[in-house]
């Protein structure tokens, strides 16, 4: 009988139900919402079904076994993944899901011990215990009372329902799990998290098994991209002279809201300044590869190419070509902690960072991340003097919290809404604000990078500016960040995919390097792709190897402009 579990089990289910999938979608709901990230209302239904259905097969798992103690450890699996979801929202700002799971794989007996010793008596894990504990008792008294109302003679009527309620919540939990089945056609995790994206299941059964399958598929990447890059050919430089080629990652920037660009006001002093100077060279038409950072990043770093349908784990990382040739490689990545423990930082940063590609991808990484990008830089203390140094800065530039990504200070707070010169009638006072705040997130990024200007102004040093994908701020229409899940058009290629793409030289490279000045000056106009950015690289840094490709390199005669393609979703669509 379907609804015996719910019948002898009620307090046991509803805890589930509250704990592990109403609330947590509630706060995860809620989330997206203020983030301004779009869900679809089927999706919504789609995710709390399929946790209250994990949540009946668990509770009838219970009613089965009669045994207590199996029965109290059964009853022990709610309290247990709420607490660790609990401990981790409290201590990381996370949630049960691959990236916890992968720090756990990778632990050692003395780096558990000191984990436990830092975090034992946190506030987060104070806080943790008390929920935990909330919730128990809860449960208890809610099994006191049920057993007084089972003695009710109404109880009779109420086991009817039980069973039309256990079997629509079968019938429709057993529906709905079918699309656990697309799973396992996956074969990248691009299109495991794009799943993940759509769905956004919020209960802890779902996010373990979607985080088990990540693993898998993204150790089978990783694995490959590793092996690739620490596998790879031999590799020499004809660069004699010290030299610095810094690479400077920004993220979020929406192009048109520079004025070198065209917009009306001057959120970039610093670059604008430079640009007039002649010591900037803005290219006109660059585009992304994807509108995520975790796609973008991994196809920018790898020498394939999405228009030519390569996959990026299928070539090596261009650090560790430039490590072999004999340079210094610094990684300073302040994204290393920007929305941790989502499935989008996990894709990223195990390939970045993972254990076995350090050694051959970086001379030295930063170790600690910071609120603000100008410390990003402030911490960059290495010697770039006497030597040939690869120095690349991934920054948090206008990420989707913008107010949030400059100090409070005056000169930062600069824009107000009342700067927003625009009448579309959708634009109220709180979006122009949001505009406005936009809009000193740029004027700060815009400082950051002055600030890299100075620090190799008096050395041979050339900066390639470009971030990894723009962002909708009311441009055009009535929204707001990106909106991944819709058809591509125009306007999300314009605002989302064309992304500011500038070469600043300092006075000693400008004069020993007039060829490549020249270079820069022919290429400006043409179309290019971020992913292509490696022979670039190599063509500066005179990198000879396998992997350098003529006709991709922006500052080659034998360019070839290629018709340019994105990731939509996990599918290649061309953008032009």
């Amino acid at each position: 009988m379907l609804g015996a579990p719910l019948i002898h089990e009620l307090p046991f289910f509803l805890i589930a139900v509250c704990s592990t999938t109403l609330i947590g979608f509630y706060f995860g709901f809620v989330q997206r919402i203020k983030s301004h990230y779009f869900i679809l209302l089927d999706n919504l239904i789609i995710s709390i079904l399929v946790g209250i259905f994990f949540c009946y097969l668990l509770t009838a798992l219970a009613y089965t076994f009669k045994n207590k103690i199996i029965k109290y450890g059964i009853y022990s699996i709610i309290f247990i993944l709420n607490f660790f979801d609990y401990f981790l929202a409290g201590n990381f700002q996370a949630n049960i899901g691959a990236e916890a799971f992968r720090l756990l794989a990778e632990t050692n007996y003395n780096e558990a011990s000191e984990f436990i010793s830092i975090f034992a008596s946190s506030p987060g894990t104070i806080k943790a215990i008390i929920k935990t504990i909330i919730l128990i008792v809860l449960f208890l008294g809610f099994q006191l009372t049920y057993k007084h109302f089972k003695k009710l003679k109404s109880f009779r009527c109420y086991s009817i329902t039980c069973s039309s309620i256990a079997s629509f919540i079968v019938i429709i939990g057993i529906y709905y799990c079918g699309y656990f089945s697309y799973i396992f056609k996956f074969n990248t995790t691009e299109e495991i998290l794009d799943f993940n994206y759509i769905y956004h299941f919020k209960d802890p059964f779902s996010r373990t098994f979607l985080a088990c399958k990540t693993l898998d598929i993204a150790g089978n990447e990783i694995d490959t991209a590793i092996e690739t890059s620490r596998n790879i050919s031999s590799t020499s430089t004809e660069q004699k002279s010290p030299l610095n080629i810094v690479v400077v990652i920004g993220e979020s920037f929406n192009k048109w809201h520079s004025p070198i660009y065209g917009y009306p006001l001057n959120t970039t002093p610093h670059m604008l300044q430079e640009y007039n100077y002649g010591n900037l060279i803005a290219f006109d038409d660059v585009s992304a590869p994807s509108g995520t950072t975790n796609l973008s990043i991994k196809n920018i770093f790898s020498c394939n190419s999405i228009s030519h349908k390569e996959q990026w784990f299928n070539h090596p990382i261009f650090t560790c070509l430039f490590k072999k040739a004999g340079w210094n490689v610094y990684l300073w990545d302040n994204q290393q902690v920007i929305d941790k423990g989502t499935s989008f930082s996990f894709a990223l940063n195990s390939f970045l960072f993972a254990p076995a590609i350090m050694d051959v991808a970086y001379t030295d990484v930063n170790k600690i991340c910071y609120d603000y990008d100008e410390d990003l830089i402030r911490s960059f203390h290495k010697k770039c003097t006497g030597s040939k140094n690869l120095v690349i800065f991934h920054l948090n530039g206008q990420h989707a919290r913008s107010k949030d990504r400059y100090p409070k200070q005056a000169m930062f707070e600069h824009f107000t809404s009342d700067s927003i010169k625009r009448n579309e009638s959708y634009l109220t006072e709180k979006k122009k604000t949001l505009i406005a705040q936009y809009d000193n997130a740029t004027l700060y990024n815009d400082f950051v990078i002055s600030q890299i200007f100075k620090k190799f102004n008096n050395s041979n040093s050339i900066v390639i500016y470009f971030s990894d994908h723009g962002d909708e701020i009311y441009d055009y229409r009535d929204k707001y960040l990106r909106h991944l899940s819709e058809d591509l058009s125009q306007g999300m290629i314009k605002y989302i995919l064309k992304v500011p793409f500038f070469v600043w030289v300092s006075p000693k490279y400008k004069e020993q390097n007039p060829d490549v000045i020249d270079a820069l000056k022919l290429a400006k106009g043409k179309k290019y792709e971020t992913d292509n950015l490696c022979h670039m690289l190599f063509s500066i840094g005179h990198i000879s190897t396998n992997e350098y490709k003529q006709d991709r390199d922006v500052l080659s005669p034998n360019y070839k402009q290629t018709k340019r393609y994105t990731y939509k979703a996990t599918e290649l669509c061309p953008i032009e």
